[in-house]
């Protein structure tokens, strides 16, 4: 897992939650560019996904997708937060142009 505090996420990545999501994809994408996973009937497919591309007005769009692994018993305790189910994709330090 690659481990942060509050303190490596930047003010300007914290102000929004989008900013913030946009942020840890590419901070994901960053770390864990070449780990692919198996989904579904043996189709590889990349863990982090990540792109700009521009839609049909014209308006440049962060575009990303991510699978990360949930441990098996994710639904037995509808009180603990589902984040908390996520498991490790990656070992790798947070590269330090993101803590900036």
């Amino acid at each position: 897992m690659t481990t942060i505090t509050a303190a490596s996420i930047p003010t300007s990545a914290s102000a929004s939650l989008e900013k913030l999501t946009a942020w840890a994809l590419l901070a994901m994408g960053r770390c864990n560019p070449d780990i692919d996973v198996l989904e579904e009937n043996g189709v590889a497919t990349r863990a982090v996904q990540v792109g700009i591309i521009v839609d049909s007005t014209g308006v440049p769009r962060l575009v990303g997708r991510i699978s990360i692994a949930l441990s098996a018993d994710y639904a037995e305790n509808a009180a603990t937060k589902l984040w908390v189910k996520a498991q490790e994709l990656g070992t790798v330090s947070l590269p330090t142009g993101f803590t900036s």
